[in-house]
């Protein structure tokens, strides 16, 4: 039987309904728009702040140790740097969390001279250091808060808001992460950001008498500013999109319902609005801070290398107009991989082996590798030979020519033959054959066609071949085949551990191989910079420079190699299996290791199994016909807490289908949410009994259940966070790196595939 006061809440839940005329049932609001539990707010605004006072303790406590440069603070120091200086530089991530650090260093007067070379090394007075570093640890105590508000924004009681904001805390990858010049703690902080505030809207979003009033909008445009920042960041912002537009889909679909009563006016303007707040202006304002990217890098810097000639044209002193110089047949030059800094190699005491390890057969011939290690010595230049006769060294090196490389060194010509690569066996080999070899019928393997990539011709009547300007794919004439250098897997220690250069027979491939000639060995004194190049001035359109930098960064992205000591598998993340060496003093014998709480991340994973199993026997209980949970169990079930699973899902499963490096990190967004959800499934799940027996006269009354069920809630939640803020304790010595460890203490620490250093005695 239904109790009293369950009749009375039905009665004036139906009430409301009437009010509000059509406010619409997602599954799951009424527990978000109608909650009957009245919640401490005293206790909401304690634990807040308790949650502020620990993670500010837990990220600034020795805030400026370790005082050396560590892990990927060599690549965002630099290139806050690189800003500082305005030299043109080249990453494969968006700007905007770049230029904040930058920022920082303006607002507190640096100039950027220190360039952050390696890991380990000291920072030198006046470098900003501390300021770069706390600027991220106040967007990583932002993370715990909004986290916090996240959860009451769901309604859920103030303990359970104190354990998901504590689950990140005590945290000790965040921890680590939110005290480093990185970008993660810029792109997470936008990231609960932005959930926070389609929450927001999403609440408001229910009430009909509130459609398209102030609140309404402001929350939908802010929900599109802050997922253009995190987009803005890192392109994992697409993932949080993702998770955003599949309750948007929803919601739209919600209002096509009849008894929605949206009238066909007012559902366009709801898409449309939708459109404009959610995908046109966060595009507008992603464009922006590529326009403020090549605003400030106006310079030529060390990024010149990947762009395009026309590009780099448009930079305030460009070696591109002083250093080019046109090329002649007979001409000695070096060839460079454009966009990998990698250098064309041949030795003659280097050969193929006749037979692989697999079996399969090479050549035997002399290798052609690449190499970025580039020293001034014949095994690098190639001399470029005509293939037609009565052409002598005055005669200039067409765009588009057929040319043959004769390796000087070895006195041999460059060439690729129908046998399979070392690495590649879907690819051609390159070698070379020796001039007393060639005759009529291999003398056409030796061919090569220098086919046009970019740099247009300074003069188009006479079209010349430039060093650094023009850009070329090598086509070999007889196989159609495109010489590419691989970076991933490296050649074996009988090739001196270069990079693969082999014949790729999809030629319209672009990364690795489009190739320049670099430079002109002994180059004539009189062959200067023609006058009308040193007059050239190219312009550029924002548009143009945004797509070519758009592709190169893609293209990197998908170039990263994927061998890497401490890079990971997705499979192993979400048990934090094992983690990522940052930092280690040999003197000290001291070190920082990346690893989450790990007792927090099986916890989460353990409740994300219960979540699916009750999913799928409550799927198939009421396909059946019967009834395993009450209605308000299957509200949150289906509603916010799919909402977090879906959300978990779109930034983890995309990486199994990634095959660049990939790291722990990588995990971190997809862990926050999962916190949130931990938390929200544990209030679910001790609120009420699965099964209540309404007709046991003997059954407790709400009140009691209530009771009985909160105290089962905060015993849990005490519990887990004992248990988190104990691991949090055991590793911090390897958190902070301020401490020095035992042999013993730290092989006790290597746990699952966890690899410490400093676990022998010197």
């Amino acid at each position: 039987m239904i109790s009293e006061k369950n009749k009375k809440e039905h009665t004036s839940l139906n009430t409301k309904d009437k009010e509000y005329n059509a406010t619409y049932n997602y599954l799951g609001t009424k527990s978000i728009l109608f909650s009957s539990t009245k919640h401490n707010q005293s206790l909401y605004t304690l634990f807040h702040y308790v949650v502020l006072i620990l993670a500010t303790l837990t990220r600034m406590v020795y805030l400026h140790k370790p005082s050396e440069v560590i892990f990927d603070e060599v690549h965002f120091g630099k290139f806050a740097s690189h800003y500082l200086e305005r030299e043109y530089y080249f990453d494969l991530h968006p700007p905007m969390g770049k230029i904040c650090t930058a920022f920082i260093g303006y607002l507190v007067g640096y100039k950027g001279g220190f360039k952050f070379d390696n890991i380990g090394v000291s920072y030198p007075s006046g470098v900003p250091f501390l300021m770069y570093r706390l600027f991220n640890c106040l967007l990583g105590i932002g993370i715990c808060s909004f986290v916090f508000k996240i959860l009451k924004q769901l309604n859920m009681k103030p303990i359970t808001c104190l354990l998901g904001a504590l689950m990140v805390v005590f945290d000790n990858s965040h921890v680590v992460e939110s005290r480093l010049i990185l970008l993660d703690s810029q792109m997470n902080f936008w990231i609960v950001v932005s959930i926070y505030a389609f929450i927001r809207f999403y609440k408001i979003q229910l009430d009909v008498r509130k459609h398209f009033s102030w609140s309404w909008y402001l929350w939908l445009n802010l929900t599109g500013l802050f997922l253009s920042f995190v987009i803005s960041i890192k392109y994992v912002g697409l993932f949080t999109f993702a998770m955003v537009g599949i309750a948007v889909a929803f919601n739209l679909w919600q209002l096509l319902d009849k008894n929605a009563e949206i009238s066909d006016k007012n559902l366009l303007k709801h898409l449309l609005l939708r459109v404009q707040a959610l995908i046109i202006c966060p595009f507008v304002y992603y464009l922006f801070w590529f326009w403020l990217h090549f605003q400030i890098l106006n310079k030529s810097g060390p990024g010149d290398e990947f762009m395009s000639p026309e590009f780099q044209q448009t930079l305030a002193d460009s070696p591109l107009v002083e250093e080019s110089r046109g090329i002649n047949y007979f001409d000695i030059v070096n060839l460079k991989v454009s966009d990998l800094n990698c250098y064309m190699y041949s030795n003659g005491n280097l050969r193929y082996p006749i037979e692989y390890e697999d079996g399969r057969i090479s050549s035997g011939g002399q290798q052609v590798s690449c190499t970025t290690n580039h020293y001034n010595d014949d095994n690098y230049w190639f001399q470029i030979i005509p293939i037609e006769t009565g052409i002598n060294s005055n005669h200039g090196v067409g765009i588009g020519a057929t040319v043959k490389l004769l390796h000087v060194k070895t006195n041999s010509f460059l060439r690729s033959h129908d046998v399979a690569s070392s690495l590649t066996p879907t690819n051609e080999e390159v070698t070379t054959l020796p001039i007393e070899q060639l005759n009529d019928e291999n003398i056409e393997y030796t061919f090569f066609r220098l086919e046009f990539v970019s740099g247009k011709p300074i003069d188009p009547n006479h079209p010349q071949m430039m060093t650094k300007y023009n850009k070329f794919k090598l086509i070999h004439q007889k196989t159609n085949v495109a010489l590419k250098a691989h970076l991933d897997p490296l050649l074996p220690e009988w090739a001196w551990n270069h990079y693969e250069i082999n014949g790729n027979k999809k030629i319209n491939e672009n990364m690795a191989q489009i190739w320049q000639f670099e430079t002109i060995h002994n180059l004539p004194a009189y062959r200067d910079v023609p006058s009308t190049w040193k007059k050239q001035k190219t312009k550029m359109s924002f548009w143009a420079k945004y797509m070519e930098l758009q592709k190169k960064m893609f293209a990197s992205n998908n170039a990263l190699s994927s061998e890497h000591p401490f890079a990971s598998e997705p499979q192993d993340w979400p048990l934090s299996l094992s983690g990522v060496s940052y930092w280690n003093k040999d003197s000290e014998r001291r070190q920082i290791y990346f690893i989450g709480n790990i007792v927090g991340w099986w916890i989460q994973v353990a409740f994300i199994i219960v979540y699916i199993s009750l999913v799928v026997i409550d799927l198939i209980v009421v396909r059946r016909g019967y009834v395993l949970l009450p209605s308000k169990i299957r509200d949150y079930l289906y509603g916010s807490l799919m909402w977090l699973f879906l959300g978990w899902l779109c930034h983890y499963l995309p990486f199994f289908l990634m095959n660049r490096q990939r790291f722990l990190h990588h995990y971190h967004p997809a862990h926050l949410i999962l916190c949130v959800f931990t938390a929200q499934f544990l209030e679910v799940g001790t609120m009420t009994k699965l099964m209540p027996d309404e007709d046991d006269e003997d059954a407790d009354t709400d009140e009691q259940k209530n009771k009985k069920a909160n105290i089962k809630l905060h015993l849990i939640c005490l519990i887990i966070i004992v248990a988190i803020v104990w691991f949090f304790n055991y590793w911090r010595a390897l958190t902070y790196g301020l401490e020095t460890l035992s042999v013993s203490d730290t092989k006790e620490r290597e746990w699952f595939d966890i690899k410490l250093q400093y676990t022998k005695e010197t």
